[in-house]
């Protein structure tokens, strides 16, 4: 992924403690928002105080199933193979369907084709008039819908993540704006993790330059 090891170490970084925070002093009006916030709060400090990149995924993949009670839940990075996009699972709360490491292609309409495409939130109740492989694996695990939110760092399209059901629970009316609340988590910690590493490889040149100029 071209990140450093830790996503960060300690609560130094303001988007962090900002957003623990805020979390912290919400004056929560009612349950669902509190377990929301509680949440967010879980993920903001599990990124302060240091975790991988792979922790943090995972951790996150848990919290949107909870919250949205939506038993599939993946977070893929969209990368190229051949010359093509693919979306690529690196976490998953469903494993047997959508397992960790598995290389989607973006060979027809899906969320993750959609997201790719637009950079926007998409949803998606109905998987029988879809001609995908990814809508095929949908069908074939029984998903009664997917909602679905675009990661960006720092201006660009980086992945997504996805949650979706097999049962008869209705979509979440603001699905898409709560997954987008932890969507802004992860994005602002990939992007502290690229800049810190980014700093590391180029810190050697800087040491000899001060050298030679002194």
């Amino acid at each position: 992924m071209g990140a450093s090891p830790k996503l960060l170490r300690g609560a130094r970084s303001r988007p962090y403690a900002a957003w623990i925070a805020r979390f912290a002093t919400a004056n929560v009006s009612s349950g669902r928002l509190a377990e929301q916030q509680a949440s967010l709060r879980r993920i903001a400090t599990l990124v302060a105080g240091g975790v991988t990149p792979g922790e943090l995924f995972a951790a996150v993949a848990h919290e949107v199933s909870v919250v949205l009670d939506a038993p599939v839940v993946t977070l893929d990075r969209y990368e190229l193979e051949d010359g093509s996009p693919v979306s690529v699972v690196l976490a998953s709360r469903e494993d047997a369907q959508f397992p960790v490491g598995a290389r989607w292609p973006l060979d027809g309409p899906s969320a993750r084709a959609w997201i790719h495409e637009t950079r926007r939130p998409v949803r998606i109740a109905d998987f029988s008039g879809l001609d995908s492989t990814i809508a095929a694996a949908a069908r074939e695990q029984g998903m009664r819908w997917v909602v679905g939110v675009p990661i960006i760092v720092e201006g660009l399209l980086w992945g997504n993540i996805c949650a979706g059901s097999t049962g008869d629970e209705p979509i979440p009316e603001d699905a898409e704006s709560r997954l987008a609340e932890f969507t802004e988590l992860v994005s602002i910690a990939i992007a502290n993790s690229d800049a810190r590493e980014r700093i590391r490889r180029t810190s050697p040149v800087v040491t000899l330059i001060s050298r030679r100029c002194c």
